[in-house]
């Protein structure tokens, strides 16, 4: 298949002897309008989607979270699942960034608790050493394209191990799995 300008087509494809199809009618559809041909060639990076299911069950933990621990409750299950990640490590990469951005950052939040000295006290500690990198957490996508079924597994493990340890600390992490299968569908 060949496209009339360099643009990216994502459509989903079924697996056939020797080949690939599209698996379905809007598949099919994207497929037609991109402006591919028959006979052509193309490059394409192949990923196997996770079920929806476990997409699901990770929003309903988020959801479990928001409503029941307070530092969660104006969050949206999309922010909850980032911030979990973040504390825990779960399904982060470590990315180097600029010390003076962290710092800023820092500054902007403690600025309502500290006197305009103790803030000042703390920025001049860090004068000269705006551009030195520090490692921070970046938390990967949970979206079915981007991370295999065994891949979320160990990050929802983690996450709900986290969980279970710092919110929870009655609770182990597969009670809070079970407590967040149990959770309605309409809040993730």
């Amino acid at each position: 298949m060949k496209a009339r300008n360099a643009k990216q087509v994502r459509a989903a494809l079924e697996v056939v002897k020797g080949g690939f199809i599209p698996a379905d009618n809007l598949s099919r559809s994207i497929l037609r309008q991109s402006g591919l041909v028959t006979g052509s060639v193309v490059i394409a990076d192949i990923k196997v989607p996770r079920r929806p299911g476990y997409y699901r069950l990770a929003h309903r933990l988020a959801a479990l979270c928001r409503d029941n621990i307070p530092e969660f409750n104006r969050a949206t299950p999309h922010d909850v699942l980032k911030r979990l990640q973040l504390e825990s490590g779960a399904g982060c990469e470590q990315a180097m960034v600029r010390l003076g951005d962290v710092w800023d950052t820092l500054c902007g939040e403690l600025g309502h608790q500290l006197s305009d000295d103790e803030l000042d006290a703390l920025q001049s500690l860090t004068k000269g050493l705006e551009n030195v990198p520090v490692p921070a957490r970046v938390p990967k996508s949970l979206a079915f394209e981007e991370m295999s079924e065994a891949e979320f597994r160990a990050v929802f493990q983690g996450v709900c191990n986290h969980v279970a340890t710092r919110y929870w600390p009655t609770l182990d992490e597969q009670q809070i799995a079970q407590m967040a299968t149990a959770m309605p569908s309409h809040e993730a």
